[in-house]
């Protein structure tokens, strides 16, 4: 009897595993002479990317984002009550210096990159995407080749499938177009800390991208889905693990 309700109980417990999307990218950079693989895993309204020896966690229900050193036990938080403290921080600053000199302010600016050099770097442009008549086939999935434009400059390109193609709903990684916005409004040190966590912007690319090659001054890094399916997530997995000590977001 003591088993059966220990079964019940069990069974009666809030969800421990939902329905979402397991994907697995292989990225390819001349520097390195291995692949490293990324895994993403998207629930209804969570996202969690788990790569290069970090972790990051989205939670669109906390709109927060954790930011997690597994190795050094620490983590930091994103949420936009931190975003809008910093976004409101580098307006006065920048209200100030434009009531300097041209000396006073190359002066000032001198001093905070020398003493502050996360706090006061910008957010590069947003990117956007512009079409091409090139199509291809990635890993068996059929793809639309588009530029990818920072500004006016080309910084790489990007390989877009179908949803039909991919086999997956659309809405089954909607959270990634809310991801994708949270990580828009993010400014100074923190659009430096997620600069290299970016993920593809499913809404303006209208489809899902299976290649992503970025071009960069040693040469192109390479992303490929090589593994896409459903699969039952564990709750678990969006939440913070215990015993991590949290860090203010400068400090890392």
């Amino acid at each position: 009897m003591r088993l059966q309700l220990a079964t019940l109980i069990l069974v009666l417990q809030p969800v421990v595993a939902s329905a979402g999307v397991l994907i697995e990218v292989s990225a390819k950079d001349p520097a390195a002479k291995e692949p490293t693989i990324t895994t993403m895993q998207a629930g209804a309204d969570r996202f969690r990317v788990d790569g290069d020896g970090q972790i990051v966690i989205y939670r669109a229900d906390k709109d927060v984002a954790w930011l997690i050193d597994p190795q050094a036990k620490t983590y930091s938080e994103l949420n936009r009550k931190v975003m809008h403290e910093a976004t409101s921080a580098t307006d006065q600053i920048n209200a100030a210096l434009a009531t300097m000199s041209p000396e006073e302010r190359a002066m000032v600016q001198g001093l905070m990159a020398a003493h502050a050099p996360a706090a006061t770097a910008s957010a590069p442009p947003s990117l956007r995407y512009a079409g091409t008549e090139r199509r291809e086939v990635v890993n068996g999935f059929p793809c639309e080749v588009k530029d990818t434009l920072q500004g006016d400059k080309r910084v790489g390109e990007v390989c877009v499938t179908s949803w039909t193609a991919a086999k997956v709903n659309e809405s089954d990684v909607a959270v990634m177009k809310k991801f994708a916005e949270f990580m828009k409004g993010l400014t100074g040190q923190f659009a430096q800390a997620a600069s290299a966590r970016e993920v593809p912007d499913i809404a303006a690319l209208n489809g899902l991208p299976v290649r992503t090659i970025s071009t960069t001054p040693k040469g192109d890094v390479v992303q490929e889905i090589v593994k896409l399916e459903q699969a039952d997530v564990p709750a678990s997995a969006f939440e913070l693990p215990a015993g991590l000590k949290r860090e203010d977001l400068g400090a890392r």
